[in-house]
């Protein structure tokens, strides 16, 4: 006795077209506000803007953009691409920065090996566009990105970073604008 087995024709992955829609991580309503008007405050500090107001970020501070000096150039800090398999999927391009110079120290080494280059820290002072299009970024406590091409070079301050004798970059915090 024997029966009939249906086979359908299935096709690879790579041949087939396909969209890809990432659900934007800001849209749930779990996530609490983080965007008061004249300041923004990251949804992932565990306070509240009211008990530490120094947390809040607002036109004029300074964030930092860990970087490679291939993704710097005259007209400003670049986004990030990297030569991977995730190319297949274009979305915007996102510019990290983050509130602490040490951890975008860090990310600018990671940078440097992975591309070439030397490590950059750039050190990104908010204008009032640049606020406007700040969004936090949800891998860490003090991260935000914005959707662009290029940080303009009038709010990009862009230094070489040094290495010691142990490999860790060094901030050179006396360049700073602090």
């Amino acid at each position: 006795m024997s029966r009939d087995v249906h086979v359908r024709r299935h096709t690879r992955r790579a041949e087939r077209p396909y969209a890809f829609t990432r659900r934007d991580p800001l849209e749930p309503e779990n996530v609490r506000q983080w965007d008061f008007g004249d300041y923004k405050f990251h949804p992932l500090w565990n306070s509240n803007p009211e008990d530490e107001p120094q947390l809040r970020i607002k036109v004029g501070d300074t964030l930092y953009r860990g970087t490679s000096s291939a993704y710097t150039s005259k007209s400003g800090a670049k986004s990030h691409q990297w030569p991977s398999s995730y190319n297949i999927l274009k979305g915007p391009r996102r510019i990290y920065l983050s509130e602490g110079a040490e951890d975008a120290a860090g990310y600018g080494e990671i940078a440097a090996e992975t591309v070439g280059g030397k490590p950059m820290l750039c050190e990104v002072t908010l204008t009032e566009e640049l606020f406007r299009a700040l969004k936090p970024g949800y891998e860490g406590s003090g991260e935000w990105y914005v959707e662009a091409e290029a940080l303009p070079k009038r709010a990009a301050l862009c230094i070489p970073l040094k290495i010691d004798e142990y490999g860790q970059v060094q901030v050179p915090w006396e360049k700073l604008m602090l």
